[in-house]
């Protein structure tokens, strides 16, 4: 359902690329089939994941981990197919490939992606 400019925007986000991937994907209102994880206490331990027609409870930190590898593949899968067609992503995607292999940022991005499951846990847990 992500259009090439949802892609792009992204990509240009650089560090933040996957966090705001996360985010178009899970915290859509057009999509709510995709509204399934939120965290329901930022100190808790884990997050909620609606899987097999029923939320379930699931470690926070494998969740986490889990949500951001496959957004990263999915972003580099996207990119690898249109940069020649938007050549203008090519340095912001290069400068967060170059990046992403120091802990600290790899880090934050976590905290921040959980931060963002808690924020916007009211969207998802009306459901």
């Amino acid at each position: 359902h992500l259009t090439p400019k949802d892609y792009i925007t992204c990509i240009k986000d650089c560090n933040h690329c996957v966090k705001t991937l996360i985010e178009k994907v899970h915290f859509n209102a057009d999509k709510p089939e995709n509204m399934n994880i939120y965290l329901s206490n930022i100190k808790g331990k884990y997050v909620m994941i609606y899987k097999e027609n029923k939320w379930q409870i699931q470690d926070k930190k494998t969740q986490v981990d889990d949500l951001y590898d496959y957004n990263e593949f999915v972003l580099e899968h996207w990119y690898d197919e249109y940069m020649e067609k938007y050549p203008d992503i090519v340095e912001s995607f290069t400068k967060y490939l170059n990046n992403r292999d120091s802990n600290t940022l790899l880090n934050n991005i976590k905290e921040e992606i959980l931060v963002m499951l808690y924020n916007k846990r009211k969207m998802i847990a009306n459901e």
